[in-house]
């Protein structure tokens, strides 16, 4: 009976033995796994230090966008002003030139009624010029005959 308690203690303490080896390679893999999850755990923080930093330049970058944005909103406010004022402009120029067209017609017409005028007093002028003249040569044959009003003789 020795021998069957001694078998069983043999095979217990074989089973036994198995379960140790087994439980030490489960601690092996154990301690791989936690070494693993360590160094995973080492870069995530490193990450997540990168990434607050990131945000952070992010956040610094947005707030010159913003105060960049505000002055081109002031400045886009300038430039539709200055649009609008440029397009009043326009169109009054635009009313201008129309109204210098009528009037630039009415000018025309004027013109056109100054110059027949115009041609109208020289060609008086011209014909006066021309009984001027005549009369002048009659005067003149007048004086030279002695007739200058001194009793129709003539002077010795």
């Amino acid at each position: 009976m020795t021998d069957g308690i001694n078998q069983d203690f043999e095979a217990s303490l074989k089973k036994l033995e198995e379960m140790v080896a087994k439980q030490a390679d489960q601690q092996q893999n154990l301690e791989g796994l936690v070494a693993r999850t360590k160094s995973r755990q080492e870069r995530f923080e490193d990450s997540f230090i990168q990434l607050v930093e990131m945000v952070s330049r992010v956040d610094h970058r947005v707030d010159g966008f913003e105060l960049a944005r505000q002055g081109d909103e002031e400045h886009w406010r300038r430039f539709a002003e200055a649009n609008a004022l440029l397009v009043q402009m326009v169109r009054n120029h635009e009313e201008r030139l129309d109204s210098l067209s009528e009037s630039d017609e009415r000018l025309r017409e004027s013109h056109e009624r100054l110059d027949a005028k115009f041609a109208e007093m020289l060609e008086t002028h011209r014909r006066t010029d021309e009984r001027l003249d005549a009369f002048i040569v009659v005067l003149e044959r007048y004086i030279s005959e002695g007739r200058n009003g001194n009793g129709g003789g003539m002077k010795k």
